[in-house]
């Protein structure tokens, strides 16, 4: 079963850019490829230290709009976890 993606897009600055572009380069990857692996890496690691709970809770607490259930932040996290495949 193939998975859905989304496209997640955001602005960086030109020096920025480069940065990015040279260090894809160098790991042989592609911007989108870095880019995924990088992002998916620091969130992974900040709901591990934080927990997906308390993630949720201070969401809760800052708007109503946003509801995140901590079951699913948790399921993202493992399937978005490189190591848990």
């Amino acid at each position: 079963m193939a998975k859905e993606s989304s496209p997640l897009c955001f602005r960086v600055t030109s020096e920025e850019r480069r940065l990015v572009e040279t260090v894809a380069a160098f790991l042989d990857q592609t911007v989108s490829e870095f880019a995924r692996s990088a992002l998916i890496e620091a969130a992974s690691k900040i709901v591990e230290a934080e927990g997906p709970d308390k993630i949720v809770q201070k969401i809760d607490e800052r708007t109503e709009s946003r509801k995140l259930n901590a079951a699913t932040l948790r399921a993202v996290t493992v399937a978005a976890d490189p190591r848990s495949h």
